[in-house]
């Protein structure tokens, strides 16, 4: 399991029923990434028996990630570290709030 599990990061620790391969339905796998990583939403695993099979990823929470400073917690829209482009001046300043 744990091969496989670090298709997606580095693998902490299993579920019990994991563990002991008493659930083959699914397989529970506590595993860490880094901010910048791109979480796979699937996975092809091949056998010599079934040949090549995609088996689907579901996570039960992704935190947000900001792919500027590379941290968990908030994305890029609202990143305080992200350079934010000054607003643009129109041509007629007294839209933009001058007077003369």
């Amino acid at each position: 399991m744990d091969k496989i599990a670090s298709a997606v990061g580095i693998p902490l620790f299993m579920d019990t029923a994991t563990q002991m391969a008493t659930r083959i339905s699914y397989a529970r796998v506590c595993v860490e990434v880094l901010a910048s990583s791109v979480l796979p939403d699937s996975m092809v695993i091949e056998s010599k028996v079934d040949g090549k099979e995609v088996f689907p990823i579901v996570y039960d929470w992704k935190p947000h990630a900001c792919s500027h400073c590379l941290t968990f917690g908030h994305d890029d829209a609202i990143c305080s570290k992200h350079p934010r482009l000054l607003p643009t001046l129109s041509k007629n300043p007294a839209q933009d709030g001058f007077t003369t």
